[in-house]
């Protein structure tokens, strides 16, 4: 399959941004999240570390300089990547909805939502594909903290399993969630008679501004290399590629006004792949996306790294 690569320069797209949101209905919100801060996000992780118990603690807490740890995530399952911090499974249901308000302070209503619905796909995945030693579900999803939860001092949040894999920097008031990998299987699913699609409005969107191209602006677009999967997905930190395809500037404001989420959106300060994978023949049901800063993933922008 060939990807179209875009040359597009814009923020953090729909997939956890930091702005609060209206209240949705259905989402599994906790106390109605106040948005994200620093202050906000410390005192989630911080009244979550309460729970624990010394063990736990010893799981949880990793040095911020620790750049094994900071390195050590993935988009693979259980079986295949071995992940260390806590493991939702082995937590308590106080302790796990502990581990949820911070996910919910971090992230707005839309992201949060977001977050929950590519965990409860796995689940889904649990209950319809069991390959070997592979382990899938919300069981084996992991937190762990690099540092101390601080208004002050840096530290970083690490939250992921199968298909999600969130990096949470946080340097006194300012945020960096670069790299993160979110991704989904199956893309669709139905829960109570509802279909529920949590990349469905990247995908939609993807197809939106690939039909809004021209028959030139198509060519300058659609690379004639092939990509399987992720070109800066885990294990490529630093890796560096050249932009390719054609100039959001070169857009009219109608194309531009399509939300990219599928391709590669490529510029100075990020990069946003949106990658299918085959699956059963049908490439929509098993999605990997990925976010980047090359200058500041894990905020090495701001701590001068």
């Amino acid at each position: 399959m060939k990807f179209a690569a875009c040359m597009i320069a814009l923020g953090l797209s729909s997939f956890v941004s930091f702005a609060k949101e209206d209240s949705m209905p259905g989402l599994p919100s906790p106390n109605s999240p106040p948005g994200a801060t620093a202050s906000n996000i410390a005192a989630a992780a911080s009244s979550f570390l309460a729970t624990l118990d010394d063990g736990q603690r010893t799981k949880c807490l990793f040095d911020f300089k620790d750049e094994q740890q900071r390195k050590r995530w993935s988009n693979l399952p259980t079986g295949i990547f071995q992940r260390k911090g806590l493991r939702m499974g082995d937590l308590t249901k106080a302790q796990r909805g502990a581990v949820m308000k911070i996910l919910a302070s971090a992230a707005s209503l839309r992201g949060y939502e977001k977050i929950t619905r590519i965990i409860e796909a796995d689940d889904v995945l649990n209950h319809t594909e069991h390959p070997g030693n592979l382990i899938f579900g919300s069981d084996e999803f992991y937190i762990s903290i690099l540092g101390a939860p601080s208004t002050t001092e840096p530290w970083l949040l690490q939250f992921g399993g199968h298909h999600l894999a969130l990096n949470l920097t946080i340097i006194g008031d300012q945020d960096v969630l670069t790299p993160s990998l979110i991704a989904v299987q199956p893309a669709s699913y139905t829960v109570a008679g509802k279909t529920i699609r949590p990349l469905g409005n990247e995908n939609d969107q993807a197809f939106t501004l690939i039909n809004a191209l021209d028959a030139s602006q198509r060519k300058q677009a659609i690379l004639d290399s092939q990509m399987r999967d992720l070109a800066l997905g885990p294990g490529e930190d630093g890796r560096t590629i050249q932009p390719e395809g054609i100039k959001a500037s070169a857009l009219n404001e109608k194309q531009q006004a399509s939300r990219p989420a599928y391709f590669r959106i490529q510029g100075p300060t990020v990069v946003i792949e949106y990658a299918p994978q085959g699956i059963f023949g049908n490439a929509t049901q098993h999605i990997h996306t990925m976010y980047r800063d090359p200058t500041n993933d894990y905020g090495k922008r701001l701590l001068k790294l």
